[in-house]
């Protein structure tokens, strides 16, 4: 491994990958799931393959996701096409009348070229 790759993000989690080691996310009704480092370098993998060849090194990546391993996943598979993840808070209770305008004037101003974003966003 190239020793300045260590100071980007999908250096880290290759570093990481080596270990036995996670991340754990409590689960709104206290459970928690786990998943390794390995199985996160894997996936991000695979989702930099889905974007490469929409995305390249200096593009702005809008990311709207709850905080969940499908947002460290997309962070990850982002940050390794060479592009600039964003984040932007996904819809809450209460704020859903003005959510999609003010958001996509933030992806606007951006100057996103792609936007990541959890399945219920869609909706």
């Amino acid at each position: 491994m190239n020793p300045g790759r260590l100071l980007t993000l999908p250096g880290l989690l290759e570093r990481a990958a080596a270990s036995d080691c996670g991340l754990r996310f409590l689960e709104s009704k206290g459970g928690v799931t786990e998943h390794l480092y390995a199985d996160l370098w894997r996936d991000a993998q695979a989702l930099c393959a889905v974007l490469e060849d929409r995305l390249h090194k200096g593009d702005r990546a809008g990311l709207i996701f709850s905080t969940s391993y499908d947002f460290v996943r997309a962070l990850f598979a982002v940050s390794m096409t060479g592009a600039m993840p964003f984040c932007l808070a996904p819809l809450r209770l209460g704020r859903g009348s003005d959510y999609s305008e003010t958001t996509a004037g933030m992806i606007r101003r951006a100057g996103a070229k792609l936007v990541l974003c959890e399945e219920s966003i869609l909706r």
